[in-house]
């Protein structure tokens, strides 16, 4: 499906040498969408200097760019030269589009250097993708989603001024402050007035149920609010983790740039009350990170809401308006006289602001205050009143009216006539939003849009999820696209782009959004998509049981690479929990889907290149070349799923089928491939003929300079000499591997290398260097390999004679294997239980160790392990028995 800002960005690259034209250009041309590149040129950028940026972003964009800020150095003409000198994708957009677009059809592909059907086929099919991959790249860099609040300020407040003066003076002095006061007082309002006469920068955010009222959602605006006002640290760390932040980091990261900036900042947070009426567990983080906020130096905090947020933050109660404020309020509206008891209208609108704005409005077409208090007696409420303001609209305001009800957030002001928005603006029923976007006064949309019924609202989410989209809003696009029934438009639009919306703080809205999309409405392929992007967030919240059922509902179909990607990510999800045997049965799952889509692709290709040389040179070697290659790929694929199965006898004979092929075309790639995989083999029966596969295979790495494969091959040689007691051998080539793993830094390897020194040296009775290494295991802190760090140390207090010791380390080592359900480790650490029991005469006890053993080496089916149980029971005098 074509990317909607595809016809967009095709205008603007027909129009690339033309900035003037660019810069009219609509949507993009507006500050919504070009954020905080606007400024660039200062803070009112004429058309020109509009389309200047646009070209620049645009330019980024074709090059895959998604990093670059405004406040790097931008040479277009350097950007443009890259494209022009870049790869294929590059050059076709440079030719077709950016200032040689007018050459005649032959110079462009001669300039390409292609051939004319690959030319005609590259603008047709490949060209639509370069674009769409573009449009991707142009909303990262612009973040168009990441819409920060801005409060509209009331042109006047009456009967507030000596509170106003309080609460700033307080605001400066204590450095937070909690408003409250009952709904409709105009605490919003007041907080509004005071933010707009704070000298230095302010950041808004009003909470909404089940839409951001999450850390997750709040920590993206702060970062982008932050990062506006050149403070980078807590944006760019966001960006790096994926929008993940341990809130505590995030805390000290908002320290760090709130301390550079040049003037206290202030911190607002309206609705407050939404985490104190009904709270949940992640409202309990929230809470205390504001509160975490407030004592930041150099922050200021303003919180608002009907209730005492904390007992310990310094409270200003806002009550009713006086009955003076209100007359003053209404002469200055209007200046007709009330002909109606002052006190009665009063009572009427009991305190409440919202009425009393709803009044000034009617006031203007309706002149009389009697006639206004009869509607509200015969209604009580607001929803009368509202009807009135519509019937004074004209046609073409109403009909905007309607489509403005739809959103719920501000929108460009750009996209609908002024002549349009010149009513509305008149009767003050819009608000100004940030970056010169607006929106409804939310009472008078929320009253509007409760009268429509279902069937007028559908047209109007589907405009709202187009405009939306348009703007690379891709999950409010896809709640609207949700609420006129069009679930697979949803999934499309937000699946795609689901990281950069965490990253732009809609994580709130898009757990409440999937929530509302019914699996047994959307097809299978749909469905599937949804169950990923669930179990996403569940998992970045740490929901990991819920992601799990939410995958297992679905059936696994699609591409390779999607069926791999679910099963990493159950990999993942048991992982997280330290289920490390049932994590890796999910990576080998995702990694045998790989590898058999790679072979299989790997040996069409070589049939195919056989076939071209056998029909078309006929070169009769290299046909027999490509056919013992595929051979080769069968041979092996053959022998891997045998593995899978556990027929070793089978593995091993496509394996060594593999290594035949291979010799046959002196490939040493080939076979160092083939003789790693018999040496696993070998190496998993305890055979001694690995050895000689495992040499094979590193000798075989080294001459064609893979070094990373020769090592991970000696760390398995070494673990393998290991386990059949040859010590030395063992040391000498765990310490090579583990060496060039420290070089390189990877923790898994250099771990695993550690883990075989130490059992190395416990078996040379070496106790102070194999305790060390056993340390050593314990501070790579890789989960898998814990328990067998703490065996080591179990087995060096054994060896000491400190039992006591001993046994505390062992069982502690038998509890970590339970809890990464590694049954092979536990089964090795209560065989060195029963040794320690037998030796300081417990027998109860080793007879319960051995039996332990013994059910677990059964359970696995590993047959030598048992004659090796049996054996210790003969060896104890047969005082011990084997179930």
């Amino acid at each position: 499906m074509t990317h909607i800002l595809n016809p967009i960005l095709r205008t603007v690259l027909n129009q690339f040498d033309q900035p003037a034209e660019i810069g009219t250009i609509q949507p993009l041309a507006t500050p919504a969408l070009l954020g905080h590149w606007y400024g660039l040129y200062g803070a009112y950028p004429n058309e020109r200097q509009r389309g200047q940026i646009i070209q620049l972003v645009v330019a980024y964009a074709l090059l895959g760019e998604t990093q670059v800020r405004p406040d790097q150095t931008h040479d277009l003409a350097e950007i443009v030269q890259q494209l022009r000198a870049g790869n294929r994708d590059q050059r076709l957009v440079y030719w077709r589009f950016l200032h040689e677009h007018k050459l005649p059809v032959h110079v462009l592909i001669d300039e390409l250097g292609l051939a004319k059907a690959t030319f005609h086929r590259d603008m047709k099919d490949r060209l639509p993708l370069i674009l769409d991959q573009a449009a991707d790249c142009l909303l990262s860099i612009l973040q168009p989603a990441l819409q920060l609040e801005r409060p509209p300020v009331p042109a006047q407040l009456y009967g507030r001024a000596e509170w106003l003066a309080e609460a700033h003076a307080m605001l400066k002095h204590e450095q937070h402050v909690c408003i409250i006061g009952p709904t409709g007082v105009g605490k919003s309002a007041c907080a509004a007035m005071l933010a707009n006469t704070w000298q230095g920068p302010v950041f808004w955010l009003t909470l909404l149920p089940d839409l951001n009222d999450q850390v997750e959602s709040c920590l993206p605006l702060i970062g982008a609010f932050l990062q506006h006002h050149g403070a980078y640290n807590l944006a760019q760390h966001l960006a790096i983790e994926g929008g993940k932040l341990n809130s505590n980091v995030a805390l000290g990261l908002i320290r760090r740039d709130c301390a550079s900036l040049a003037t206290p900042a202030l911190f607002c947070l309206d609705q407050s009350e939404v985490m104190l009426k009904q709270p949940q567990a992640h409202h309990s983080a929230l809470h205390s990170f504001w509160r975490a906020l407030a004592a930041i130096p150099n922050v200021h905090v303003l919180i608002i809401g009907n209730r005492v947020f904390s007992d310990d933050l310094p409270v200003l109660s806002l009550d009713p308006l006086e009955s003076s404020a209100f007359r003053a309020w209404f002469d200055a509206t209007t200046t007709i006289q009330p002909d109606y008891p002052w006190e009665q209208f009063l009572a009427l609108i009991a305190g409440n602001t919202h009425l009393m704005r709803i009044v000034m409005v009617l006031i203007q077409q309706e002149r009389s205050l009697a006639a206004i208090c009869a509607m509200l007696e015969a209604h009580p409420g607001v929803s009368s009143l509202i009807e009135r303001i519509i019937t004074m609209l004209g046609p073409s305001a109403q009909q905007l009216l309607t489509i403005l009800a739809s959103f719920q957030q501000p929108v460009p002001r750009s996209l609908w006539p002024s002549s349009d928005l010149q009513q509305l603006e008149q009767y003050q029923l819009l608000q100004a939003g940030y970056r010169d976007t607006l929106e409804l006064w939310p009472l008078l949309r929320k009253h509007y849009w409760q009268q429509l019924n279902s069937e007028q609202r559908q047209p109007l989410h589907e405009h709202a999820a187009q405009v939306h989209a348009l703007l690379g809003q891709w999950t409010l696009a896809a709640e609207h696209a949700i609420a006129a029934g069009d679930y697979s438009q949803a999934i499309v639009w937000w699946f795609p782009q689901r990281h950069s919306e965490i990253r732009a703080g809609y994580f709130g809205r898009m757990l409440r959004m999937l929530q509302l999309i019914p699996l047994d409405q959307v097809p299978a392929r749909e469905a599937q998509t949804l169950a990923i992007g669930q179990a996403e967030l569940a998992r970045f919240i740490g929901s990991y049981d819920q992601a799990r059922a939410g995958l297992a509902a679905v059936s696994h179909t699609g591409s390779d690479s999607l069926r791999a990607y679910i099963h990493q990510l159950e990999g993942d999800l048991w992982e997280a929990q330290g289920q490390i045997e049932q994590a890796m049965q999910s990576y080998e799952r995702a990694i045998t889907i790989l590898d058999t889509n790679h072979y299989h692709q790997e040996a069409i290709l070589y049939v195919k290149r056989g076939l071209m040389h056998l029909n078309h040179e006929r070169d009769f070697e290299a046909a027999h070349q490509a056919a013992a290659k595929t051979h080769f790929i069968a041979a092996l694929l053959s022998g891997e799923i045998a593995d899978e199965e556990g027929n070793y006898d089978r593995a091993l004979e496509g394996y060594q089928t593999a290594l035949e092929h291979a010799c046959t075309l002196n490939d040493q790639a080939l076979q160092a491939r083939a003789h790693a995989s018999l040496a696993i083999v070998h190496a998993r029966n305890e055979r001694t003929e690995a050895i000689e596969h495992f040499n094979f295979a590193i000798r075989y790495y080294q001459s064609i300079g893979n070094n990373v494969r020769a090592a991970r091959n000696q760390s398995n040689l070494a673990y393998f000499l290991g386990e059949i007691n040859q010590p030395h051998e063992s040391i000498t080539i765990a310490q090579e591997a583990y060496s060039f793993f420290k070089q390189i830094n990877s923790r898994f390897w250099i771990s695993l290398n550690t883990m075989t020194l130490a059992n190395a040296h416990v078996a040379l009775n070496q106790c102070d260097d194999a305790e060390r290494y056993a340390q050593e295991v314990l501070h790579y802190e890789e989960t898998a390999h814990v328990p067998f760090g703490v065996y080591i140390l179990g087995r060096v207090a054994n060896l000491k004679q400190e039992f006591a010791m001993a046994e505390r380390y062992l069982h502690q080592s038998v509890q970590l294997s339970q809890a990464i359900q590694d049954r092979f480790m536990e089964a090795k650490v209560w065989r060195e239980l029963t040794k320690l029991f037998y030796t300081t005469q417990r027998y109860p006890d080793a007879q319960h160790a051995l039996t332990q053993a013994s059910a677990l080496y059964q359970q696995l089916g590993l047959n030598k392990e048992l004659d090796r149980i049996q054996h210790l029971a003969q060896r104890y005098n047969g005082q011990l028995m084997v179930n």
